[in-house]
């Protein structure tokens, strides 16, 4: 996941988050390869039409509840990386339906496992209110978190609440290195 600064006005910045898309390519190169079998295009052999045939005739989204189930399977089974993009898949809602309350709850569960990335957004939905009611001591608490943890990002969200953010996340958290 990349974070980026695209603008600066003031005492404001605003970031943009970029998943890499061979993050979810993957799931769907692994759904495509365990249902190709199941499709039926003509002039291939079942089971050797490529995945763009595939999706083509079948819809761009064929692949996309069995990725999904992939990603499923892998955070039940406590891979950090798949809660947290399952988390933000449903905060964004353009691939499965948006659901506050889901993000949240994967949010949850990332950030106890010690996702640094989850820390941070977990605080931006106490701070404003998405999936929970707005906390913004709890808030505070997951950028601090965040921020102990090497995102530097967690640093920018803390000094909206305190002139040295530095100073309080070394007082409140382990610094993990």
């Amino acid at each position: 996941m990349n974070f980026t600064l695209t603008s600066k006005e003031k005492n404001e910045a605003k970031f943009t988050m970029a998943f890499a898309a061979e993050d979810f390519d993957k799931a769907l190169n692994a759904a495509y390869q365990a249902n190709k079998s199941k499709f039926v295009v003509d002039g291939f052999r079942k089971g050797k039409a490529p995945r763009s045939i595939i999706e083509s005739k079948y819809g761009a989204d064929v692949f996309f509840e069995e990725a999904i189930d992939r990603y499923q399977e892998s955070a039940d089974l406590g891979n950090t990386d798949a809660m947290f993009m399952l988390a933000m898949l449903y905060h964004d809602g353009s691939i499965v339906r948006r659901n506050d309350h889901l993000a949240f709850e994967y949010l949850t569960k990332a950030s106890l496992s010690g996702s640094c990335d989850a820390q941070l957004f977990l605080g931006r939905s106490y701070e404003s209110g998405r999936g929970k009611n707005k906390n913004i001591e709890e808030a505070i608490k997951y950028f601090a978190m965040s921020a102990a943890g090497g995102n530097m990002v967690g640093y920018y969200y803390l000094s909206k609440y305190m002139p040295r953010p530095e100073l309080y996340v070394r007082s409140t958290q382990r610094i993990v290195r």
